[in-house]
């Protein structure tokens, strides 16, 4: 065979095997990027949800403070922590609503059990403290099953 096209051989085939490599490797590359940002969404998505959770039960251990205290929380602590609670309480009837897409069923299932039992706490059957005391009893055991849904759902928590 002739020295030229035993080169331009060599050459075709190292430019084939090249070309093949890269192709390979730019395609692992998006793939991993997607799944690394897909996996950011998710977990952007579980740090919302239990930071909303914790404003929820923040707001309710002040109150219980103040009840078991006999005194009102002033009037702008109030507001801020209402404001608070209720901007945290949309966050968890949104992730309910369209969360479906970012989050584990079982943590939607645990987040959908806790507006059910939140709804049917009646105060005009219980004293205050015993109200807040089955609220927070309610809340703490959704965060600890989304804790523990997130952690199967996020490899690497």
């Amino acid at each position: 065979m002739d020295p030229t096209i035993q080169v331009l051989i060599t050459l075709a085939t190292g430019l084939l095997i090249s070309i093949v490599t890269s192709v390979v490797t730019v395609r692992l590359s998006l793939r991993q990027f997607y799944s690394q940002r897909w996996w950011e969404q998710k977990w952007g998505q579980y740090s919302k949800v239990l930071e909303a959770l914790y404003h929820i039960r923040h707001y309710n251990d002040r109150l219980r403070a103040s009840v078991e205290a006999g005194k009102d929380l002033s009037a702008s602590r109030k507001t801020a922590l209402v404001a608070k609670s209720r901007e945290s309480s949309d966050e968890i009837d949104r992730v309910t609503t369209i969360g479906a897409f970012t989050m584990s069923d079982g943590a939607l299932g645990s987040l959908t059990h806790l507006r059910r039992q939140l709804k049917g706490l009646d105060i005009r059957t219980m004293s205050s403290l015993e109200f807040l005391d089955q609220y927070v009893a309610f809340l703490d055991q959704c965060i600890l099953e989304v804790v523990a849904s997130a952690k199967k759902d996020l490899p690497g928590t």
